[in-house]
Parts: structure tokens; C-alpha cells; sequence
């Protein structure tokens, strides 16, 4: 697995392994940018359903 920060508003890209099975996401808000709490834009999860 391999973490990239893309600017500095908590943009994360996370890669896994090709061979690496996944079953859930879980989001977790560490730091709040705001005293409003958490905002999340958008969030994807691409890749190929196993067989």
C-alpha cells in the first residue's frame, strides 16, 4: 500500500497492490481543516470485482 498526499486540503490517493483483495473502505477523519467538522467532496473506489 502506498499513500500519496496530493495538495494541502487532506487529498489522499491510496494504491494497494494488484494482488491485494479488498472488501470495505473506511474513511476516517484524523485532523478537521475547520471548526465545522468534516467535509468530504468526493471519495472513489475503482478497481475489478473478484470472481
Amino acid at each position: 500500500m502506498s499513500t500519496q498526499r496530493l495538495d494541502d486540503c487532506g487529498n489522499d490517493v491510496v494504491r494497494l497492490a494488484s494482488g491485494d483483495a479488498v472488501r470495505y473502505v473506511r474513511v476516517q477523519g484524523v485532523e478537521r481543516k475547520t471548526t465545522w467538522g468534516y467535509s468530504i467532496h468526493e471519495m472513489g473506489v475503482y478497481g475489478t470485482p473478484a470472481s
